[in-house]
């Protein structure tokens, strides 16, 4: 239950404790007293009591609300955190390196999220840049200023070529559709807005600290 400062109620009211007492009920004047020094707490059934005698407008701005009462009286307050996706800012290329994106997920670094339907999804980032529009399919397209659902994906020997990965490199995280290379050691990156100049270009593999494969886009469209 959330505490009620019932020494600063029974002031407002301009009630001494002999008269506040009699009105909720006739309690003692030493269970008041320690009621209103906190060594007592409040009991349910008195609570409901000075609701009803004095209004709830009048008691409400009485009632002291803390981060943990609100979970407790709350249910689905305590599942937030456990739902919560990270949020990595793409232009934030310290986030998720050198040691990969699970360590800076586990470390807190980054904001967090309720985003519905992102089913097995471990981050979010939000995108920069033109790169990854895609004109031929615009459903598949990662418009600038999208958050993209990431999974991370920590097989190295089987690799889902033609989809988008999110890659930590020492530049930063890459977002790109990824395609073998012929050249030993590394993978193409290809980018969907080649219509722009986004060419695409070989990345050593050995410069990827961590991969992650995007599952899925939100599209934020700011209308004002």
């Amino acid at each position: 239950m959330n505490k009620l400062n019932i020494a600063q109620l029974r002031k407002s009211l301009k009630m001494n404790q002999e008269c506040f007492r009699k009105e909720i009920g006739g309690i003692s004047q030493s269970y008041l007293s320690e009621l209103e020094t906190g060594k007592k707490e409040l009991t349910e059934e008195l609570y409901n009591t000075i609701i009803e005698k004095f209004g709830r407008n009048i008691v409400i701005p009485f009632i002291e609300t803390t981060c943990d009462n609100i979970a407790k009286d709350t249910p689905h307050i305590k599942t937030i955190h456990k739902n919560s996706i990270p949020l990595f800012e793409l232009e934030a290329a310290s986030c998720g390196m050198p040691s990969g994106f699970e360590v800076a997920i586990e470390a807190n670094k980054c904001d967090r999220y309720i985003i519905p339907d992102l089913a097995g999804c471990d981050f979010t980032i939000r995108t920069f840049g033109r790169s990854m529009i895609n004109r031929q399919y615009p459903e598949r397209s990662i418009p600038e200023r999208s958050i993209i659902g990431c999974r991370i994906w920590k097989s190295r020997t089987h690799i889902r070529w033609g989809e988008v990965y999110a890659l930590a490199t020492p530049d930063g995280i890459v977002v790109k559709k990824i395609m073998p290379s012929e050249k030993e050691g590394h993978i193409k990156c290809v980018s969907f807005n080649e219509e722009e100049g986004f060419i695409p270009y070989e990345l050593p593999v050995t410069e990827i600290q961590d991969w992650a494969i995007v599952i899925g886009v939100v599209n934020i469209v700011n209308w004002i």
